[in-house]
């Protein structure tokens, strides 16, 4: 088990981690604002942080629908 530290910056490959998913689909998150980001750094590579605690609350939310719904494994 993870320790979580309130108001932590994760990049997004952490993101990316913690959520299951791909650093590229954590991009298309953060663009849409279905996950909030705290800040990017300036450039088209520029890093995008993220609070630790709202990546891990939308992980939760996540498998918690996937275990209501029967996709859970």
């Amino acid at each position: 088990m993870s320790v979580m530290h309130p108001n932590r910056e994760i990049g997004t490959s952490d993101a990316s981690r913690i959520l299951g998913v791909t650093v590229a689909t954590v991009t298309r998150w953060a663009l849409s604002g279905y996950l909030p980001h705290l800040h990017k750094a300036p450039g088209p590579r520029g890093h995008w942080m993220f609070d630790e605690s709202v990546v891990s609350a939308l992980a939760h939310r996540r498998t918690e629908a996937r275990r209501v719904l029967g996709l859970a494994s």
